[in-house]
């Protein structure tokens, strides 16, 4: 996530409804969840990767997933923003990502999706 990420994406169209309508309905369950890493980390990590790394393969993200409840129980607190979930909506959840060698070796310390959520609502 960052400043002018597609539009097409789930984060994007949800920050644009809320700005725009000041609600916005999921189609996914509260318990959903994803794994948003700012992309800031991604470019310092894959130049940390290309010029030191000593692994072949890395796990590049955040490895703390965010429930869709979490955001928008994070934009409730933010401002006067409705968040629903459609009725009967399925539960998608993406596995945690081991990112072990990318903290250990680089000294990664991921950014919170929700600690920067403001910046991206006002952006």
């Amino acid at each position: 996530y960052g400043g002018g990420q597609n539009s097409q994406s789930f984060l994007s169209s949800v920050l644009q409804d809320v700005k725009q309508k000041g609600a916005v309905t999921i189609n996914e369950a509260p318990e959903s969840s994803k794994d948003y890493i700012a992309l800031a980390d991604i470019v310092t990590l894959l130049e940390s990767i290309a010029t030191s790394g000593q692994k072949r393969i890395y796990n590049v993200a955040s490895g703390r997933p965010i429930s869709h409840q979490g955001l928008a129980d994070a934009l409730s607190r933010l401002g006067n923003y409705r968040v629903t979930f459609a009725h009967g909506a399925p539960q998608r959840s993406f596995p945690t990502i081991d990112n072990a060698a990318v903290r250990a070796e680089f000294s990664y310390s991921p950014r919170l999706l929700l600690d920067d959520l403001a910046d991206l609502l006002y952006v």
